[in-house]
């Protein structure tokens, strides 16, 4: 079938359908307006007549009731009737004398004794009378000398037909009408269609076949003229489209070369098709790797082979130690592609695997430290249980146990200090601290040990001179930094302590003229139990948690630690202090 006649049939089934919906609402509309208007009559006509019979006045004579009745019916065009209380019809507009005596009792019809029962009543029902259909409302009389009695007004029907009657014409006449002119728009509108129609299935074949700039010229200023201005809007957005995936393309290129994980990609042939700057930093290329092999461009026979696995096996995850440009270990997870080839993310894991090495020297370093006064402890336990008779030799018995004691304790407290430096969420008490007096007392507290050395503790401290922290865990920063001094540099050596304000911060300095400290050392020596010169530091006590929990004093309080030295020009530790 054509496309002209589909539209045709179509359009002049729609107007009928239009037709006859709107004709039936119209109907509808007009004949409940109708029944409205009788009701409202009605029931206006009723009120006039009960209140007026409520408020009688004269004597009760049938006549003259039957008069006021009567003027009352001529007044609003419809028949009126008064029962008394035991169904007997007093008066009725229609009847008269002899007539209205015969009429039987209205007890029995329904609105009469639905109106004695409640007030008001109400029913439509065919007069034999009249011989046509009546609205009947009734009332119950609350007073005057019928009261108990019913006024009943009936208004015929007849109204309501002729304006169903009048509206059936008219809506029968419009829709004769419609439908002529449905049929001629119609048979109009499927030849105007067709022309443009054609053009459009011809630009939609030339878009098809990826004419992007295909365009359809429709001049009809209606729908057509809408779907070709759509359909031009659509090959506009499909050309935005493609400029869109290359800009996706460009952020995807973007987004790799910012990543720090390197990233390779290669195809069924087992070429490497993208890859990013991260790769080429981790693997030291120069140039770019797309088109090469992985042991082509990687230069790495173990991350080469990884590759080539995931290619074939779908899924593989190693480390990969690489030693140029740098020597560092990463982590390689490669996924193999359905269309063949590959996809893998390495990542560098050299920073993850200093710290679990940091965390295994730590654990064997507390286990020795403990061991050692443990066994120390042990053996001279044995050698006093054996020298109970030499008083000398259990006094340096006596004496030992006490220095491995203390040191052990001086190992748990360091651990626990640095423990809770460490913790989540951690946050020194803060108050003002008097810098000059935390200083001196400090060194007070080392003067002693150090003249029995032979060295000089001098202190610098410019007054008046406050910050806001932990006055404990400052002291024992400071502290840490003067006993380091202390036990490490010579006889006839100065260590100095020093104070001053700076914008914003205090400066707390502990300088000596050791030996100072090698360069290749000094990244490591704020770690836990490095020791520069391992031997001889447990020669001479301490723990080797100092410089650790100096560094972690000053870092939750918001500041840092640095360190200057140089062998044979001594150190100079810096703290540096928000004020």
């Amino acid at each position: 079938m054509r496309i002209r006649t589909r539209i045709f049939g179509t359009y002049i089934a729609l107007g009928v359908v239009v037709l006859a919906a709107a004709g039936a609402l119209i109907f509808d509309r007009v004949r409940d307006e109708a029944h409205e208007g009788i009701e409202a009559r009605v029931d206006t006509g009723l009120g006039v007549v009960a209140s007026a019979l409520e408020r009688w006045e004269g004597e009760v004579d049938g006549g003259r009731l039957d008069e006021v009745v009567d003027a009352f019916a001529e007044a609003a065009e419809a028949r009126l009737t008064v029962v008394a209380a035991d169904g007997t019809v007093l008066a009725d507009s229609e009847l008269d004398g002899s007539a209205l005596a015969a009429v039987e009792p209205h007890g029995g019809r329904a609105e009469v004794r639905q109106a004695i029962a409640t007030g008001e009543g109400a029913s439509v029902r065919y007069s034999r009378t009249l011989g046509v259909d009546l609205l009947y409302r009734a009332r119950r009389l609350e007073a005057g000398p019928w009261s108990g009695g019913v006024a009943r007004i009936a208004l015929p029907m007849t109204r309501v037909a002729a304006a169903e009657s009048h509206a059936r014409n008219a809506l029968l006449a419009l829709a004769a009408v419609g439908l002529a002119l449905t049929l001629v728009a119609g048979g109009l509108l499927a030849r105007y269609l067709s022309r443009p129609i054609r053009e459009l299935r011809a630009v939609a074949g030339r878009l098809t076949e990826g004419d992007l700039d295909a365009r359809a010229r429709i001049d009809t200023g209606d729908e057509l003229e809408e779907l070709a201005a759509g359909l031009n809007a659509a090959a506009s957005a499909l050309g935005h489209q493609v400029l869109g995936a290359r800009s996706e393309r460009d952020q995807l290129e973007a987004v790799l070369e910012g990543m720090v994980e390197g990233v390779v990609v290669t195809d069924s042939g087992g070429r490497i098709t993208l890859s990013n700057a991260a790769l080429r930093r981790m693997f030291g290329l120069e140039g770019s790797a797309e088109g090469r092999t992985p042991i082509e461009a990687l230069r790495n026979a173990e991350a080469a082979d990884a590759i080539q696995d995931a290619a074939r096996a779908g899924v593989v995850e190693s480390e990969i130690r690489l030693t140029w440009p740098l020597v560092r270990t990463v982590s390689l997870h490669a996924a193999g592609l359905q269309t063949g080839g590959c996809v893998g993310v390495f990542h560098d894991v050299t920073d993850r695997e200093r710290v679990e090495a940091i965390r295994r020297d730590f654990v064997a370093n507390v286990s020795h430290e403990l061991q050692t006064p443990l066994a120390t402890l042990s053996g001279y336990g044995e050698a006093l249980s054996a020298a109970t008779d030499d008083p000398g030799r259990v006094a340096e018995i006596a004496d030992v146990v006490r220095r491995q004691s203390a040191r052990m304790s001086a190992l748990i407290r360091d651990l626990l200090d640095l423990s809770r430096l460490e913790s989540e969420g951690f946050e020194p008490e803060r108050a003002e601290v008097d810098v000059e007096a935390l200083a001196r007392e400090v060194a007070d507290s080392w003067i002693d040990r150090a003249r029995e050395k032979g060295l000089r503790l001098e202190t610098r401290i410019e007054s008046a001179l406050n910050l806001q922290g932990d006055r404990r865990l400052l002291q024992q920063a400071l502290a840490n930094l003067v006993e380091n001094a202390v036990k490490y540099v010579p006889a006839g050596g100065d260590v100095a302590i020093e104070a001053r304000s700076l914008p914003d911060a205090v400066e707390l300095v502990v300088s000596d003229t050791g030996e100072g400290i090698p360069r290749e050392d000094q990244p490591r020596v704020f770690e836990r139990f490095y020791r520069v010169e391992k031997g001889r530091a447990r020669t001479r006590g301490g723990t080797g948690l100092g410089l650790a929990i100096v560094k972690h004093v000053a870092e939750v309080h918001g500041g840092r630690v640095e360190l200057d030295s140089a062998p044979g020009r001594g150190a100079r530790f810096r703290i540096v202090l928000p004020s």
